[in-house]
């Protein structure tokens, strides 16, 4: 059975590396349902398909148009999986709100993102993020 996943990247080519990572790693466990530019595209998609996990940038150009409840909510039965280039406090602080499992460093897509989304659709109760500690879950 497929893990069905909702990306959600603003920028075009880092969704096409991601996409492209996973058909290259012969990941064919996991598909990608749709993908999403923005977190208002992100909450339509999420609510629509209803996917196991959700690969979400933390830093979609409309964070502002959005409140943080309003994600968390919207999100709520998917693993959430947060991801960015920034891993700092804030960012870390953000992706706990929003009820993500893990932050991910977009800068280690090789050897992080396909274990994470394996293990976070697995493991549909997993712990949220903590503040002490960012990764991807076991």
């Amino acid at each position: 059975m497929s893990t069905t996943v909702l990306l959600a990247d603003d920028h075009d080519l880092m969704r096409h590396a991601i996409v492209r990572f996973l058909k290259v790693e012969g990941a064919n466990d996991i598909q990608i349902l749709a993908q999403a530019a923005s977190y208002v595209q992100t909450l339509e998609l999420a609510s629509e398909l209803r996917p196991q996990v959700i690969l979400l940038d933390v830093n979609l150009k409309d964070k502002d148009d959005v409140t943080q409840a309003q994600i968390g909510s919207a999100l709520v039965g998917s693993c959430v999986l947060a991801m960015s280039l920034r891993i700092d406090d804030e960012t870390q602080t953000f992706a706990n709100t929003i009820g993500a499992v893990a932050l991910l460093d977009k800068t280690n897509l090789v050897s992080e993102f396909i274990p994470a989304i394996r293990s976070c659709a697995n493991n549909k109760n997993s712990q949220r993020l903590n503040d002490s500690a960012v990764a991807a879950p076991d």
